[in-house]
């Protein structure tokens, strides 16, 4: 783990930045049902159409920073991967350079390209996997149930219920 790190080290900004990235990202989807409700509580019922365009056009205006903010965090994500990737080849091709015949003789060579290759773009996937999405999904987890709360509270008492059940389930395989 800590050679990993040792190579994720000079992108440690960036990798932060992508993070940033997808928080706003998800902080966005979080929110559009509070934008939902607003419409539907105080426009269509209410029939105040001004309302409801009002909120079309903020869901419109953070539509897109959430979209603005998911293409940059790719691009930060590709770049910190590819970068890491790079180094991490290079690192592994000087190494080799200083085997000796005797030591180089103890490895297939199917084996060397194999590490230089499939293993490099394996941790390549990992770090960007970890910038675009290992933390979304328990964040969006979390995020959703804190905002069930805030949107419908009743409600979100079957879904902290039904949560752990469906989480059970999955983990068992689908088998109850």
């Amino acid at each position: 783990m800590n050679t990993v790190l040792k190579f994720i080290k000079p992108y440690k900004m960036l990798f932060i930045l992508g993070l940033v990235l997808m928080l706003v990202e998800l902080a966005v989807e979080l929110i559009q049902p509070i934008f939902i409700s607003e419409i539907i509580d105080n426009g269509i019922l209410k029939n105040d159409l001004n309302h409801v365009y009002l909120y079309l056009l903020i869901m419109l205006v953070t539509g897109l920073i959430a979209l603005a903010s998911g293409v940059w965090n790719s691009f930060v994500a590709g770049h910190v991967s590819q970068a890491f990737a790079y180094d991490l080849r290079t690192a592994q091709f000087s190494k080799i350079q200083t085997f000796s015949l005797a030591t180089l003789e103890k490895f297939k060579t199917s084996s060397l390209i194999t590490r230089l290759t499939s293993d490099v773009n394996n941790c390549d996937q990992a770090v960007y996997m970890s910038i675009r999405i290992m933390l979304r999904a328990p964040l969006m987890i979390i995020g959703s149930i804190i905002m069930s709360f805030i949107v419908e509270p009743r409600l979100a008492i079957y879904l902290v219920i039904g949560t752990p059940i469906i989480f059970i389930i999955i983990l068992n395989n689908g088998e109850p």
